[in-house]
């Protein structure tokens, strides 16, 4: 985890692209949260997660998934993914 600056609070909207071998193909602000400290820390916390996991059998022959969510940094820095 990256942190905000504590006293700020919004949320922002990320898209990510995994590849098949998890590695981070892309990770982009698609709505920023208006304060540019959140959505670089968002980024950021995307970033230092990776590698993520391989696909497996289930994901069939998917070369890539993208993934849209929206992260909700509140008071304290307190952060949540939906």
């Amino acid at each position: 985890m990256h942190p905000a600056p504590p006293h700020l609070h919004g949320q922002l909207r990320i898209r990510v692209v995994i590849g098949r071998d998890g590695q981070l193909r892309q990770a982009e602000v698609v709505q920023s949260s208006g304060h540019p400290e959140l959505d670089q820390a968002a980024l950021a916390t995307v970033h230092g997660a990776g590698p993520y996991r391989p696909f497996d059998s289930g994901m069939g022959e998917l070369d890539s998934l993208s993934i849209t969510r929206i992260w909700r940094f509140g008071q304290g820095n307190h952060f949540g993914v939906r």
